[in-house]
């Protein structure tokens, strides 16, 4: 083995070390169910299919990428390109005394890129940002005078928050760009209560017989943002790239209240840090690093009242 080889093999080495201990040291995401953020829905993230299969690292890979997370990735394509990622899901929810599961499918990105001369590219995006489809049953019995009627109760969901981006790149060297981009927030939500009643084996005559009742709401969302990035090459095998995500002010409307006047709700969408490294080990091997912050914590009064 050659000097060069065993450098490169120790710095592989001790890349796989730190992933194992960081691997080791992370606790299990037991919080984490169909009601993420609490009612504002599931957080899918508006990545491409490397990204995803890398763990979700976005930023700092090599020839850049078309994930929504750095704005600044779309300025190594010299071509125009288009990326459309499929995403299905099959999950499991665990409540107190229930547990349910299912399956769904998500469309989180469709995003196209021009290059625009030599230094300029813009993009179009379409990205997914809260899902918030699922459903929930419940079966018991309710106990009357002198007979049991079982029911269902079924609590289910349908919609969620996507969101419209226009972005742009600028190379300022053929190693370093910058990239911004503006997000459009839009979307809805359908809350379904829903209760019916198992029929009787036996008809009495004169007796009515419970009726089945549902409830549904409806939601609309409006909301703003954008995003600012860096992308460096700072040489043939390492990539860094870094990402800050503006969330802005989600304005939830719903169809019409009790008394038939408008009225809504604001939440505070997190501001987010996303930083990732890629580094080519051999010539075979590339190590991808990456790392987000969101504070969600912003939207804790909001979601508490």
């Amino acid at each position: 083995m050659t000097k060069p080889q065993k450098h490169r093999f120790r710095a592989a080495a001790a890349l796989v070390a730190v992933g194992a201990a960081l691997l080791g040291a992370s606790a299990p995401a037991a919080a984490q169910s169909l009601f993420a953020s609490r009612g504002l829905g599931y957080v899918n993230p508006p990545v491409d299919g490397r990204a995803l299969a890398l763990g979700g690292v976005a930023l700092g890979l090599p020839g850049g990428g078309l994930s929504l997370v750095n704005p600044a990735a779309i300025a190594a394509y010299p071509a125009p390109a288009i990326s459309f990622a499929f995403q299905p899901d099959f999950y499991d929810s665990t409540l107190p005394g229930d547990a349910a599961e299912g399956s769904t499918a998500r469309f989180p990105l469709l995003h196209a890129v021009f290059p625009f001369r030599t230094r300029w590219t813009f993009s179009a995006a379409f990205g997914s940002y809260l899902d918030q489809n699922w459903a929930v049953e419940r079966t018991d019995t309710l106990r009357l005078p002198g007979r049991s009627v079982g029911f269902t109760d079924r609590f289910a969901s349908r919609g969620g928050v996507t969101r419209l981006r226009l972005g742009t790149a600028y190379s300022v060297t053929e190693r370093l760009s910058v990239g911004v981009a503006g997000d459009l927030y839009s979307g809805g939500a359908r809350d379904t209560l829903s209760r019916r009643f198992e029929r009787p084996d036996t008809v009495v005559p004169g007796r009515v017989d419970l009726l089945p009742a549902a409830f549904a709401g409806e939601w609309s969302y409006r909301g703003v943002g954008g995003s600012v990035g860096v992308r460096w090459v700072a040489s043939d095998a390492l990539n860094l790239g870094a990402a800050v995500t503006m969330g802005g002010t989600l304005e939830a409307r719903p169809a019409q209240d009790s008394a038939g006047v408008p009225a809504g709700k604001e939440y505070a969408l997190p501001l987010t840090f996303d930083v990732g490294a890629s580094g080519r080990v051999a010539p075979r091997a590339v190590v991808a690093l990456g790392a987000q912050w969101a504070g969600w914590s912003a939207a804790d009064a909001d979601l508490a009242e």
